[in-house]
């Protein structure tokens, strides 16, 4: 029995107990009017995440457009069958067919959660007649699925199913309401051409046909179809993997977070094992992963987080040098697919992190610059300075999704799924070209070319979203998207580094944007899962760690104003509430021409790393400061800070209560901190640090006693 028939079969003796009562009562009072031809917005389930689509599309439906609405009908546990029949000359689909999903148009007078599921059913094979087909046994049916319609009006309530379901002859498709849902207003649409035999209609008393019966006759055919695709196969397929996260060639260190996804999608995948290759003892297996859901985002349906096929590879141990990594992905009866990278695995990496002064402080006549290197074997590093800005700003080509993903060359009609066109669902790769526009304009021209010519916006798109299978998900996959961004700026020169973050921080927002001169790529999961890309940040705005931001969206194809806050997470304000980021993408030129001025170099590392700036005569702004080094075998690293240069400032170094005078209460305010947990120094914590020895500890109370009650050193800068 297929799967679910049982339950299809409760739930319609559910709707026998339920509504036999007065469901006639109701559909004796049905009348139509005339429908909203406005264009419905295609609705899916709060947790929509299909897996399966066309790579060429087959809408079919034995409906013309909308012209009618009936009210006074729809109350709820009952289902609705529409004749479909791919062959028909029309539409230029054939056998076998594939099933997608089911779509019904309707119309909602009040907002509510709808509970439908959707199925497929063949003819009955003894009360259908040639002439009038008859509903049948189930195919197949979806799981029951949650809708959120958020206001009055006419929308495409769409429904996917787990697998394509393929059939070799026509069949009905169904759509089936849960509950009571008299409450919504539910009006079922149709077109102004009615038939019969098509479009049935069981409340539990059996099938009526709606167009002939005893209670209201329907003046037209349902809009209720389904979608597809020609070609079903029944011949095995096999995993094909792909690693996703780290690239090929990458540098790694320690806790190494890998990534893999399976590039067919039309098949049941069980688990991926990841492996490592060392000429010593040849392959051993890191780990395996049982769980594939990974995000799709798709600018429609919500999206929670979920990494796919991944594992955490404690590298620590291991030596340093070049391995393969190896991800291999099993489907349900053990065929394999499997894909292999090098990487270069350094468990000392040169990644300096100033340690103070801290991202954001103020300093004025001098400063003692501190670095933390977990690389033990560093020649030297340098340090530099350049001027900052107060907003920085990155300025993409702001491109509208719905103008691409188009099949009849029409780029004005929307590109709706519903027409067999994909433009609902290209916010991925329409916000990528936007960047790769930006950066071609900005030195990098070679990004937007294809052997010396220009490859227009409209060529960049369709070459991502074909990268990142758009069209195959209907909508982009984070691992495929990740995999995407690195391939496409690794073929087109190399010339870019792309940064992954689950957790972005406003420091690295701010050397990627800022000090770099790329760009960030931010994911979101409500209300919909979707790319938007941050343009403009302010800080010298910034309120209560809330930072004036600007971002690309691909929806409307504009920038629009909002706000960054981290909480602790990343979150930014988009449909007028705060969205977690939860995964970033940096992209920043890896050549850095810009004219930094030299400090000075630090060759000697038994103190630690660290350089003493008397600073000069320079303008009081912003600055960023750079550490620069180089390791032993010729590995190189970089780390920079933002810094306010001002000797206006309204404080005195080590006045740690803010009361604007030095002495013994300061020393008791910062024992209370540390010892019993009390407030910070003031106005920053680091105005605590009256040693300069980069901590806030017993030692700078010790230090502002001996300054007041023996005359020892002021507290330092």
């Amino acid at each position: 029995m297929p799967k679910n028939a049982i339950g299809i079969s409760a739930v319609l003796l559910v709707a026998v107990i339920l509504c036999s009562l007065n469901a006639e009562d109701l559909k004796d009072t049905a009348l139509h009017q005339r429908a909203d031809t406005t264009r419905a917005q295609m609705l899916y389930p709060i947790d929509y995440a299909p897996r399966f689509a066309a790579e060429t599309v087959c809408t079919v439906r034995m409906a013309g457009d909308a012209y009618w609405a009936v009210s006074d009908w729809v109350i709820g546990d009952e289902i609705y069958k529409t004749y479909q029949d791919p062959s028909v000359d029309s539409l230029n689909c054939s056998y076998p067919f594939e099933i997608d999903a089911v779509a019904m148009h309707l119309q909602f007078a009040a907002a509510g959660s709808l509970y439908a599921s959707a199925d497929i059913e063949a003819l009955h094979p003894d009360l259908s007649l040639p002439s009038c087909p008859y509903p049948g046994g189930v195919i197949d049916i979806s799981e029951e699925q949650t809708f959120y319609i958020p206001q009055a009006g006419g929308y495409l309530i769409m429904i996917n199913f787990e697998e394509p379901v393929t059939v070799t002859e026509p069949y009905f498709c169904g759509f089936f309401f849960a509950g009571d849902v008299t409450a919504l207003g539910i009006e079922v649409v149709l077109d102004n051409d009615p038939y019969l035999c098509v479009n049935w209609n069981d409340w539990g008393e059996g099938y009526v046909d709606l167009v002939d019966n005893e209670y209201y006759d329907f003046p037209g055919n349902l809009v209720l179809y389904s979608i597809g695709r020609s070609g079903g196969s029944t011949e095995t397929v096999l995993p094909q993997a792909r690693m996703a996260w780290p690239h090929d060639s990458a540098h790694v260190s320690s806790n190494v977070h890998l990534r893999a996804t399976e590039l067919v999608d039309t098949i049941l995948t069980s688990r991926c094992t990841f492996e490592y290759y060392h000429t010593t003892n040849g392959w051993t297996e890191i780990g395996t992963d049982y769980n594939a859901d990974v995000t799709l985002r798709n600018g429609v349906g919500p999206a929670s987080y979920q990494e796919g096929y991944s594992y955490s590879w404690d590298a620590s141990s291991m030596a340093e040098g070049w391995y393969y990594i190896r991800s291999t992905i099993y489907d349900a009866t053990d065929n394999v697919g499997a894909d292999t990278i090098s990487i270069y695995l350094d468990n000392t990496p040169l990644e300096p992190e100033f340690t103070n002064p801290v991202w954001g402080d103020t300093i004025c006549d001098s400063v003692t610059f501190t670095m933390d290197l977990p690389d033990e074997d560093v020649s030297f590093m340098q340090f530099e300075y350049i001027a900052a800005q107060d907003t920085i700003v990155a300025s993409p080509a702001p491109l509208l999704q719905s103008m691409y993903g188009d099949t009849d060359d029409d780029t004005t009609d929307g590109n709706y799924y519903t027409n067999g066109e994909f433009g609902e669902f290209y916010n991925a790769p329409t916000l990528l070209a936007g960047y790769i526009r930006y950066f071609a304009n900005s030195g990098y021209p070679d990004i937007a070319k294809d052997g010396g010519a220009w490859l227009t916006d409209r060529d960049i798109v369709e070459e991502l979203a074909d990268s990142m299978q758009i069209r195959q998900n209907l909508g982009a996959e984070d691992d495929n998207f990740i995999w995407a961004v690195e391939e496409y700026f690794k073929r087109k020169g190399d010339d870019f580094d792309v940064r992954l973050s689950n957790s972005l921080s406003i420091e690295e927002l701010d050397y990627i944007m800022g000090y770099r001169s790329g760009a960030i790529l931010g994911a979101i999961g409500q209300p919909y899962g979707h790319w938007l890309g941050i343009t403009q940040v302010d800080f010298s705005s910034a309120s209560n760690g809330e930072y004036p931001v600007n971002l690309y969206e691909t929806k409307t194809g504009s920038i629009i104003q909002s706000t960054l806050r981290f909480n602790p997470l990343p979150e930014v304000m988009y449909n007028g509430s705060y969205r977690v980021i939860d995964l970033a993408l940096g992209i920043y030129p890896k050549a850095y021409s810009a004219s930094n001025a030299v400090l000075g170099l630090d060759f000697n590392p038994a103190d630690g790393f660290s350089y003493y700036w008397d600073i000069p005569e320079i303008d009081e702004t912003v600055y960023y400061i750079a550490g620069k080094g180089a390791d032993n075998q010729s590995h190189t690293g970089e780390a920079a800070t933002r810094l306010v240069l001002s000797c206006e400032a309204d404080y005195i170094s080590g006045d740690t209560n803010g009361d604007g005078s030095l002495n013994v209460s300061d020393a008791v305010w910062l024992l209370n901190y540390v010892f019993d947990g009390g407030p910070e120094p003031l106005p920053v914590l680091m105005n605590g640090d009256t040693n300069c020895d980069s901590a806030v500890n017993v030692s700078d109370a010790v230090w502002l006693i001996n300054y007041v009650f023996v005359g020892g050193p002021p507290p330092c800068n």
